[in-house]
């Protein structure tokens, strides 16, 4: 049986005991501590489309036998909110399956509004030379023009990835490839 000065120092450590842990709590004479709240998430004010103008490929040279096609070709991205970028502007001498170098690349900045539209703007004209008079355009693609729009809605841009424009048919064609990514 444990003596009585003994029973005291056994009753002290424990008060003692009782005493730290009550000063190691976060609850405070208000209450606990309040939890932590979360940041709101970040408002989205602007969006940016990256247009990769990969090359013009040309399907049918619109001279057949008399040798490759002397082209023109004229790519702009129209932006609602901004003037046209116009990427690529030259001339081009090319035969059926062949195609430019890569064009150059747009990075669009905007307004995350819905309703933001950027238009991809592809037009092209073929020149022939007769033996005899003046340069003309041929009429099969003479200042052809052809466009796709890409829309800014719900936080996203339509027609993202890999997409084409096509021109002319029969023995004169050709096609625009271009890849859309929205960045942010």
């Amino acid at each position: 049986m444990p003596r009585p000065h003994e029973r005291l120092n056994s009753l002290s450590a424990s008060a003692l005991l009782l005493v730290s842990l009550t000063a190691c709590t976060t609850d405070s004479a208000m209450g606990p501590a309040p939890e932590p709240q979360p940041q709101p998430e970040p408002v989205v004010t602007t969006t940016m489309l990256q247009i990769d103008f990969n090359y013009v490929e040309v399907i049918k040279d619109c001279d057949g036998i008399e040798g490759d096609g002397d082209f023109h070709f004229r790519v702009r991205a129209l932006p609602s909110w901004a003037n046209a970028v116009t990427v690529h502007n030259r001339s081009h001498t090319l035969g059926d399956g062949d195609r430019t170098a890569a064009l150059g690349r747009s990075t669009l900045t905007a307004a995350a509004n819905t309703g933001q539209q950027v238009t991809v703007e592809l037009t092209a004209s073929e020149r022939d030379k007769p033996l005899i008079g003046a340069t003309y355009n041929d009429s099969r693609m003479n200042n052809a023009t052809r466009t796709a729009a890409h829309s800014y809605r719900d936080g996203a841009w339509s027609g993202q990835g890999p997409r084409t424009i096509s021109l002319g048919s029969g023995s004169c064609q050709v096609r625009l490839h271009y890849t859309v990514n929205q960045i942010r």
